[in-house]
């Protein structure tokens, strides 16, 4: 599987990298696993500005539909921390899957190590009407 390139809009990122500051992830082994991977994966990224972005990069309030490999499909939001709420749909970008899915565009087919094991993650959709400008 080839490595998807990420995009991300360069104010989210520093908007990112804040809250992975703050977030205290060093205490918790899989958001820790997660924010490894992700760092490592913003090394290659793209970086735009909001109006370089394409429609469907996901990003901070971005309605994903996804599929996993093990046959599990959804669509959720992708939020800040504080707005999560897994019975809402609303997750964390800060969550496993949020890590998984940012800057990540439609049609991305990639792998993901979250806690029940490895995933592959075949992004369907990405809905950026309520993405709001930094």
């Amino acid at each position: 599987m080839e490595k998807t390139k990420l995009i991300i809009e360069k104010k989210e990122l520093e908007v990112l990298k804040e809250l992975v500051k703050n977030s205290n992830y060093f205490n918790d082994n899989v958001l820790k696993q997660s924010v490894k991977e992700l760092l490592e994966e913003l090394k290659d990224s793209q970086v735009l500005t909001q109006e370089e972005m394409p429609g469907d990069a996901v990003r901070l309030n971005s309605k994903v539909t996804v599929n996993l490999a093990n046959g599990w499909s959804n669509t959720f939001k992708i939020v800040h921390p504080r707005d999560s709420d897994i019975k809402k749909n609303l997750f964390s970008i800060l969550s496993p899957m949020g890590f998984a899915l940012y800057g990540h565009r439609k049609a991305d087919v990639f792998s993901w190590k979250f806690p029940a094991g490895p995933q592959t993650i075949t992004v369907t959709d990405v809905d950026n009407s309520e993405v709001v400008p930094h």
